[in-house]
């Protein structure tokens, strides 16, 4: 009693949800994506993601088309146009037409009750109005944020504008998404939050909204009374304030899912309510995205299912709301007749239209007729709300209206009656059309099913027809026109065995038996009855016991040794399967044969043989154990060793040999650099070792089961040091005065012929001298220096002292002939000019390379300062007054000297106080003629100073 109880009222809720479904159809975009179609139809127009909707009080509805940076209008008349934005991305045009401005992204609408339109832009950023003369402009663009409480909205902070609503006062509410929060701009363009912390959660119902937390709100709506819902949507709730600002749970439980139509919405479960619209009679229509329905929650707070069947696509237009697809449920907006409208956005990217027009239900279906060759049919439905029933006929070539005749009669009734159907009406359909002033409704289709007389027939099989002795066997039937519900016999020796059904399994047969089966057909249009069908022998056969045994090629072996295993078996009929096992794990093919190389001491060999014999006692027969005895393999190795591995030249090696597993006597070949040394012994000595030679040993074992018979040793690299190379002075000669210090060179020890250990040896006459060290490798060398005889050093070179005028300069000669010349000034040259008073010295180098020092004192001296001029000078070339120069005594610090001649022509100028006028102008000789002249100089310590005369040139 209590499931029928459940499926009645399951029934009457299918049926209420039906008895008054409006019809859905698609109001704009025509299923593409794009950009098109203004001024036609919007059903043949292109949108690109639409979102937000909003309608007006003359019919309009407004699209924010996002992707297409644009909002369309849709006219009372179904016609598209652009309302604002040209397409171009962008944030311009305030204080002119809304069609010439650039838009980015628009994304939430609502028109207020003068007709201004409202709308969230760059990205839900800004927030903009249009009047109603099209002129746009920005009401709100602040930096993201939550501040401006108690000022005017163009000054306060919103973080991702998510719905707007005006109520009937004109009061605006905008939905502050990322902050929690519900913002009220009064009509004296005052901010205030209504609802939410600024904190996301969830919390506070019972209590202040304002103190309330909320998650990610979408939209806001306001009924006629003032009360505010909210859809909360990661709270998966739809929250209401009421008049006295307390906030309370209006719809969902939190849990995210789709349940619980036709109950109280505050016990049913949202999946992710996003935008929500309210109509007059007070009733809330709440886009459910991801459930990809629309939920209708009356003003009595029961919550339905007002369009969409649960499932994602795009189909149902024509028919109830309720029974569409849809897909991206993100935006909704009911008009001022009760007309909703709904975004599907991404894809089809359409708006679709639930219709507030009761259409006709049809609540009874008609079912398909079956009949045989002739007879009656009769088709009926069940209509409510309907002013006029037709019923139509497709006979292939499509749909058409029947009229009453001999045939059809009722066809304007809700029972459509078919008299003398034959057999060429097979396959005709029909339908019932219903229709009231919201339009027409269709039914199901009906098929008239018209079948000729046929006979049944029957055939079987057995899953095998030759066994062993009570082995069971399964036979299936496999009927042909046998009707719905066939009735089966089975026979074994034409006795009745089995049940009433298509399979019948035994496992009693004797050779030879005989089975058949039976079959009553319940086919209407069936020729007769019963037929019976093939015979199927079988054939019983005595088990038959398989035997096997194997047997190695060799046993007692080294390791790695392969041995071959050979199997003999009899009853394993013609081709039976063998499966080797080593240690109980499978092992091989399936072969007579098993070879392994890789045997281990104690491993057991065995072998199971699978007989194909179809009759025996046990299929597997095991064979004996054969356990093997392996000798584990040994490796040879040898190590080597040295009496010494850094010698000094000249120095013995011996090397020795330490082999492992090399057997009683193992053979040794030794070699250097890889040729061949020594004799086969264990040891071998290497009298004249050199630098880097490198040592080792082959050894070949005499042990029987080797892994490798041969093995080599480590290598010794023999590091052979040099005998220390000492260099000493051996210049033959001695300067006279001198030493010489005679450096051995960096060793550890030294050793002198004086007894001395020093690293040098101090010398200053003739004699022969000699050292021995050893470096740090213990290796010793030695050296001798023989000094001749005592050579001359240079002296008494250089002129007496002398003195130098302040400004004069002074040219040192030295004596002449010696090789090479080292002044104090640094200078190499031979002689030296000196313009100041002091000590100079010269080191003069003998031809016998003995060097010897000599030094002259310069003096400083009273000397004339002063500027003089000839008043004449004779360039001829004689050597005497060929240049006129000034003649300047002191130390000059700035010179320019200038001649002019009487035509005021620049003939000379110098500013080098050696440089004198030798009487030419550009290679020509100038005349005997009086010349003017200039000079400026300055002498150290003194002011600069100007001096002016003339001079005759005389030739």
């Amino acid at each position: 009693m209590r499931s029928k109880l459940h499926i009645l009222v399951y029934f009457l809720l299918i049926v209420l949800s039906t008895a008054h479904a409006q019809i859905i159809t698609t109001y704009a975009g025509n299923g593409t994506y794009g950009n098109s179609g203004n001024g036609g139809p919007a059903t043949s127009a292109q949108l690109a993601e639409p979102f937000g909707l909003a309608s007006d009080n003359t019919g309009n509805l407004y699209i924010a088309d996002m992707m297409n940076n644009v909002i369309r209008k849709v006219n009372s008349a179904g016609i598209i146009s652009i309302f604002a934005g040209t397409g171009a991305l962008g944030y311009s045009g305030d204080g002119g037409p809304a069609t010439s401005a650039l838009l980015y992204h628009p994304l939430f609408l609502a028109v207020d009750n003068a007709g201004n339109l409202f709308f969230t832009d760059q990205n839900s950023d800004v927030l903009r109005k249009i009047n109603t003369a099209g002129i746009i402009s920005t009401i709100n663009n602040t930096p993201a944020g939550y501040s401006g409480d108690g000022g005017p909205l163009a000054l306060a902070q919103f973080t991702n504008i998510a719905g707007i609503y005006f109520d009937a006062a004109g009061n605006m509410y905008l939905s502050d998404y990322g902050n929690g929060t519900i913002r009220k701009v009064n009509t004296a363009d005052v901010v205030s939050t209504i609802a939410g912390t600024g904190t996301l959660g969830f919390g506070g119902d019972g209590g202040p909204a304002i103190a309330a937390q909320l998650n990610h709100p979408y939209n806001v709506v306001v009924d006629a009374a003032g009360n505010v819902y909210i859809p909360d949507h990661l709270n998966r709730r739809i929250r209401k304030i009421n008049t006295a600002g307390i906030i309370s749970t209006y719809a969902g439980t939190g849990v995210a899912g789709y349940s619980g139509d036709g109950g109280p919405a505050a016990a049913a479960q949202l999946a992710c309510p996003w935008h929500c619209d309210i109509d007059n009679a007070g009733n809330i229509y709440v886009a459910d995205g991801c459930a990809e329905v629309v939920r209708k929650i009356t003003s009595s707070g029961i919550i339905s299912t007002y369009a969409g069947n649960g499932t994602s696509g795009y189909s149902g237009d024509g028919g109830p709301a309720i029974n569409a697809q849809m897909i991206d449920v993100c935006g909704v907006a009911v008009d001022n007749v009760g007309n909703l409208y709904i975004v599907n956005r991404t894809w089809p990217n359409v708006v679709r239209k639930v219709s507030n027009c009761l259409s006709a239900v049809i609540t009874q279906q008609p079912v398909d007729v079956n009949l045989c060759n002739t007879g009656n049919a009769v088709f009926s439905v069940t209509a409510t709300n309907a002013t006029s029933l037709q019923w139509q006929l497709n006979t292939g070539a499509g749909w058409n209206d029947l009229a009453d005749d001999a045939t059809y009669a009722g066809v304007n009734t809700s029972s459509l009656s078919i008299t003398g159907v034959n057999t060429s009406m097979n396959n005709y359909q029909y339908r019932c059309k219903a229709t009231n002033s919201c339009g027409p409704v269709y039914s199901v289709v009906g098929s008239l099913i018209v079948s000729t007389p046929i006979a049944p027939s029957i055939t079987i099989n057995a899953t095998s027809v030759n066994i062993c002795a009570g082995t069971p066997i399964t036979f299936n039937a496999i009927s042909i026109n046998g009707g719905t519900v066939p009735a089966f016999q089975w026979y074994k020796n034409g006795l009745p065995v089995g049940t009433n059904n298509a399979v019948y399994t035994d496992n009693t047969f004797a050779n030879a038996d005989i089975v058949t089966c039976n079959i009553t057909s319940n086919n209407l249009c069936a020729s007769s009855n019963t037929a019976t069908s093939n015979q199927v022998i079988i054939t019983v056969n005595t088990p038959l016991t398989p035997v096997v045994s194997i047997a190695p090629s060799s046993n007692n072996i080294c390791a790695t040794t392969a041995v071959t295993f050979t199997a003999s078996g009899t009853n394993g009929g013609s081709s039976p399967s063998y499966q080797w096992k080593k240690n109980g794990i499978n092992v091989g093919t399936n072969s007579t044969i098993y070879t392994d190389n890789l045997l281990n001491n104690g491993d057991a060999i065995s072998l199971i043989m699978t007989s194909s014999n179809s009759c025996v006692t046990s299929p597997a027969a095991q064979s004996n154990i054969v356990t093997m005895n392996v000798s584990a393999l040994l490796t040879p190795s040898v190590l080597i060793n040295a009496s010494a591995t850094h010698i000094c030249s000249h120095t013995s090696v011996v090397f020795t040999a330490v082999p492992v597993n090399g057997g009683a006597s193992p053979v040794y070949l030794w070699k250097k650099n890889g040729m061949s040394v020594g004799s086969n012994s264990n040891s071998y000595a290497d009298n004249n070792p050199a630098n880097g030679d490198i040592v080792n040993c082959i050894i070949t074992s005499n042990s029987t089961c080797l892994a490798i018979p041969s093995a080599t040793s480590n290598s010794i690299n023999v590091t052979v040091f040099s005998d220390p190379v000492v260099t000493l002075d051996h210049s033959a000669t001695l300067c006279s005065g001198s030493s010489r210090q005679l450096d051995a060179g960096n060793f550890s020890s030294y050793l002198w012929n004086d007894g001395s250990s020093g690293r040098t040896l101090s010398v200053n006459n003739t004699g022969k001298y000699y050292v021995t060290v050893k470096d740090n490798n213990g290796c010793t060398g030695s050296d001798t220096s023989t000094i001749i005889s005592v050579l001359p050093v240079p002296k008494d070179f250089l002129p007496p002292d002398t003195a130098i005028c302040d400004y004069g300069s002074l040219t040192i000669n030295p004596l002449p002939g010696y090789k090479n010349y080292l002044w104090n000034t640094n200078s190499t040259s031979q002689s030296i000019t000196v313009t100041a008073p002091g000590e100079y010295w010269l080191q003069a180098t003998g031809n016998n390379d003995c060097k010897g020092r000599d030094t002259i004192i310069v003096e400083l001296k009273q000397c004339l300062k002063g500027f003089f001029v000839p008043t004449a000078f004779t360039p001829n070339n004689d050597g005497n007054n060929d240049l006129f120069m000034p003649m300047l005594f002191g130390v000059v610090k700035k010179y320019r000297f200038i001649i002019y001649n009487r035509w005021g022509h620049k003939v000379f100028e110098s500013t080098d106080v050696r440089k004198g006028w030798d009487g030419m102008l550009q290679g020509t000789k100038q005349d005997n003629a009086v010349f003017a002249w200039i000079c400026t100089y300055q002498l150290e310590g003194e002011q600069e100073k100007v001096q002016k005369g003339t001079v005759i040139l005389i030739r």
